[in-house]
């Protein structure tokens, strides 16, 4: 046996040799050791204390935790009571009064009101003020839309309503005219004589689509088609020649650049119900 001095509370107390060479033998009571252990920080701690939300005392948090978002409480207890008590607040995007467990802190009562919020939070930073094209309505429009050529519209319905004021309550549409068994025929040629390749980027095996190279919309106004049996007898609109293979992209492209041609024979298309 050797004496030696705890180095918690400083008390001789006696130990054998071996405890000592296997790192033992430096607290006089199992208790002892437990109070060192609270007392230390463990390497995994952090150096600055965390208030606890609900009691305001000091403690220390691991680091996994401050990771994850927790650490938030100092004990259970606290977690307990904070999730029990509610605060009542003013909504920010709405006005009204709703309550809410301390440990959330919302500052609206449901998410479309948080999305108002952020909306005029952020109205001068992201937002640009636009006229809807069929209504005249004024509207709030992302930068990112501006930018990408939308947010014309404030509806769905506007852009419904604008689109049958240029082409009118004409038979020959061009949905009608694509669901024909004559333009199937065409657009299973086009791509057979294109090889399945885009011919603008040149990708291949991917989602292609056959586009008219004179524009479908040119091609109606100037053969002066008004039903669909017309356009199915129309020889000049199954042109495989005309036909190009383009894969999505591509083809969104182009028709964004059709709308000028679009809006250019508006009136012709308006005025074939008359």
């Amino acid at each position: 046996m050797v004496k030696k001095r705890c180095s918690y509370c400083g008390k001789k107390f006696q130990t054998y040799k071996s405890t000592i060479k296997k790192g033992g033998g430096k607290y006089c009571s199992r208790s002892c050791y437990l109070k060192s252990l609270k007392t230390k920080k463990p390497h995994n701690f952090q150096n600055n204390n965390h208030v606890c939300l609900w009691c305001g005392r000091k403690f220390h948090v691991p680091l996994n935790r401050e990771r994850d978002g927790r650490g938030k409480y100092c004990s259970k207890k606290c977690l307990k009571l904070a999730k029990d008590s509610t605060i009542t607040r003013i909504c920010k995007g709405c006005g009204k009064k709703f309550s809410f467990p301390k440990w959330q802190d919302k500052t609206c009562c449901s998410l479309s009101c948080n999305a108002k919020w952020k909306k005029i939070k952020n109205k001068e930073k992201n937002y640009v003020q636009k006229k809807c094209l069929q209504c005249g309505k004024k509207m709030d429009v992302l930068k990112t839309r501006v930018n990408d050529s939308h947010g014309k519209f404030c509806s769905k319905k506007c852009y419904t309503e604008w689109e049958k004021h240029l082409f009118g309550d004409c038979p020959a549409e061009l949905e009608r005219i694509r669901g024909l068994s004559v333009y199937r025929t065409w657009r299973k040629i086009v791509l057979v004589k294109d090889k399945h390749k885009c011919q603008d980027c040149g990708l291949e095996n991917c989602l292609l689509e056959a586009d008219h190279i004179i524009p479908l919309v040119q091609l109606l106004v100037e053969n002066k088609i008004k039903t669909l049996d017309a356009a199915r007898r129309c020889d000049v609109l199954w042109d495989i020649d005309n036909g190009q293979a383009l894969c999505r992209k591509c083809h969104h492209r182009k028709t964004a650049r059709e709308r000028k041609l679009i809006n250019k024979y508006g009136l012709f298309f308006s005025n074939l119900s008359k």
